[in-house]
């Protein structure tokens, strides 16, 4: 009948290790550096470890196990008997390793750190959205393989479904992208109950997993003997006893070590492939080690196998005698199996589980940096002292901000009474409207960037209204802070055209033809990236709240009036069809609305509010009005993660596209590119 006590690295293997035969004391080092002298039958047990009479009865496994030890220790003073440097059989020690090494709670240990492992990603995966979204293929702004995989195997159980989608007059790539877009949007909702489902699944197996672990590890004890296949592996190496060249050798909870063709250092035998195993070795005494070696080879150089026992270790190791090191090694117990278990874990779950990227608030660290050189300039104002003061005063700054951007770009900063003529007028150094970039960038009413050539190289210029300059001038502190907030902006949009710059040089300034479906549709969204940027990046420097107010009135008013447009356009060209006409307005319309979202997400960004929640009514009309409820959340997460991405491709841009044609389907226009690569179709209902 099984007793309580049972020991899963049997007293017959410690007793090789004792300081003292007649007490049967050995000296035991753990984990955290504690060390004492201690009988065999203190260590490696504990309470029904491998069978409990109430659940397991007559005949249990630790029956078995005990049955079979006296066996076992016969065999273990047969091999410490045997000659050192002599050949030893080979049935013999790999019957002895084979029993030894399966059985010992270092199995366990190994299993509870890969099992763990896999629950704690599972459990992170499944319970963050954004992993869910990318394990079925929605987590990024356009449809991509692991989403098509997923919708052609559902056409595939839904033929009836799949039959009425073929029949809709529609191109195969529109109905991709529009579903696609769909499944996003109602994914936001279900994949929340869905997190929380596996939560509820997995917390309860992480809270089981010690019993789990246990009954399948003493089912696969068998018998509690011997795994067949294992000693029949560990037969085809020549064994041998060797003396330790460090006067002493400990015992690891691992009880053996082994070497395989794939690692170059000892691990753990239970984290060896046996049937690659060039080398084994476990001791078997303080001064005598067992090793194994495949024929032809030479035995391996023990001269650090002290440290590598210990490494390898889990929880403990014994001594015949203490050593000053010992106490530091143990600290180091169990780096080794534990990194390679969880590097192996990782490379089995990162096929199947996302990866979480790491988030980084600024690309402006990919930027070599370079001196600033920018003019200032006052346009129209004629007080002499006053302008003295506010160029200095801009000077100022451009100088406490500049170490928050890259300024490399900047080209200069201008104040003009005349601010709209001055816009139009300002010399840009080169033909903008093959690129499409001929148009400002306007951050507030009287605050606009252009970009400009300068000695071949493309720049941004800031022009503001003059009456920002007096009022950075004046006594109004909310006034003062309004231009350093607008200043700030402008100094965000030198920055982003480095990064873009970077990334893909000449990006911005090629020429985008009719033909250029991709090209044409980031026109209406290249300025939504950047103001997104500038508007995340000013957050803090001043005038924070009445920045965001203008900000939410300027995206009530570019929805309205936008809508307006299209449905004005819309009505023209069913009278009258103007396809090119309807094009344009559609861009124009479509980039308003998708850049004045962005500036107030970008600016909720910034100040670290990720849910997008207006303080608008009027906005939250038209969005729903619209159903644009769950998209305005997704334009968010993507364009995040657009500016968290580490390094840009030219797909991660035309990505974003996608939202170009949302805003269009809620109002009634759809635009595709052309099946036969003429360009973009669109048409409107």
């Amino acid at each position: 009948m099984a007793g309580k006590r049972q020991h899963h690295i049997p007293r017959s293997l410690q007793r090789g290790f004792l300081f003292s035969k007649e007490a049967e004391k050995t000296y035991v080092y753990r984990k955290n550096g504690h060390h004492s002298a201690a009988s065999i039958n203190d260590v490696a047990v504990e309470g029904y470890f491998y069978s409990h009479p109430s659940t397991d009865g007559n005949n249990s496994l630790d029956d078995n196990i005990t049955k079979y030890e006296t066996e076992l220790a016969h065999m273990l003073e047969t091999l410490r008997k045997s000659p050192t440097g002599n050949l030893i059989p080979s049935d013999l020690a790999a019957e002895v390793i084979a029993h030894l090494v399966p059985r010992n709670a270092h199995m366990r240990h190994i299993v509870r750190r890969g099992f763990g492992q896999m629950l704690s990603r599972m459990q992170d995966t499944f319970s963050d959205e954004t992993s869910v979204k990318d394990m079925m293929g929605l987590g990024v702004p356009s449809p991509n393989e692991t989403w098509k995989r997923h919708f052609d195997r559902f056409l595939d159980e839904s033929p009836q479904i799949a039959i009425a989608l073929r029949s809709m007059p529609i191109p195969k790539e529109l109905l991709h992208r529009a579903v696609y877009v769909a499944a996003r949007e109602h994914a936001e909702t279900a994949i929340g109950k869905m997190t929380s489902m596996f939560g509820d699944v997995l917390l309860p197996m992480s809270e089981e997993m010690g019993k789990f672990i246990r009954d399948g590890h003493n089912k696969s004890l068998g018998d509690g003997r011997y795994s067949e296949s294992q000693k029949t592996a560990l037969q085809k190496l020549e064994w041998q006893l060797l003396e330790p060249i460090e006067g002493i050798a400990v015992m690891p909870d691992c009880v053996a070590l082994g070497i395989d063709d794939d690692n170059e250092m000892f691990m753990p035998l239970l984290m060896t492939t046996i049937n690659k195993a060039r080398h084994v070795v476990m001791p078997i005494a303080s001064t005598q080690i067992l090793v194994g070696s495949r024929v032809g080879t030479s035995p391996p150089i023990l001269t650090m196998f002290n440290a590598d026992a210990i490494a390898c270790s889990s929880e403990l190791f014994i001594s015949a005698t203490q050593r000053s090191e010992f106490p530091l090694l143990a600290c180091k117990m169990g780096e080794r199996w534990q990194t390679e278990m969880d590097t192996t874990i990782e490379g089995l779950l990162e096929e199947k589980l996302p990866t979480k990227k790491s988030s980084k608030g600024s690309r402006a660290e990919v930027v070599v940096s370079a001196p600033i050189n920018y003019q200032v300039s006052l346009i129209g104002l004629k007080n002499d002292g006053e302008n003295e003061r506010l160029s200095e005063n801009v000077r100022q700054i451009v100088s406490n901000l500049s170490p928050l951007f890259q300024l490399s770009k900047l080209d200069g900063i201008s104040f003009s009474s005349e601010f709209q003529k001055t816009l139009d007028e300002v010399d840009r150094g080169a033909d903008f409207a093959q690129s499409r970039e001929q148009f400002p960038d306007h951050i507030a009413a009287g605050a606009a960037t252009v970009f400009v050539v300068r000695g071949g190289e493309l720049k941004v210029q800031l022009l503001l209204n003059s009456a920002y300059g007096l009022s950075l001038l004046g006594k109004d502190q909310q006034d003062a802070e309004v231009v350093v907030h607008l200043v700030a902006a402008g100094l965000a949009q030198a920055c982003t055209l480095s990064q873009i710059e970077y990334a893909l040089p000449g990006f911005l300034m090629e020429p985008v033809a009719y033909e250029n479906h991709d090209g044409l549709l980031h026109c209406a969204v290249r300025k939504a990236i950047r103001a997104y940027r500038y508007a995340h990046d000013s957050v803090g420097l001043g005038a924070d709240n009445f920045i965001k107010q203008e900000f939410l009135k300027y995206m009530q008013a570019a929805f309205r009036l936008s809508c307006e447009a299209l449905a004005e356009v819309k009505k023209k060209h069913a009278n009258e069809a103007n396809f090119q006409n309807l094009f344009e307005t559609s861009i124009e319309a479509a980039g308003e609305m998708l850049t004045s979202a962005a500036r107030v997400i970008g600016h909720n960004h910034g100040k670290g509010e990720q849910e997008i929640v207006f303080d608008d009514e009027g906005i939250d009309d038209i969005l729903t009005k619209q159903q644009l409820s769950n998209w305005i959340g997704l334009f968010a997460k993507d364009l995040r993660r657009f500016w968290n991405t580490e390094s840009w491709t030219r797909e991660d841009f035309y990505d974003l596209n996608i939202h170009v044609e949302r805003l269009l389907w809620a109002n009634g226009v759809a635009i595709w590119r052309d099946p036969d690569g003429h360009g973009t179709m669109i048409t409107s209902s």
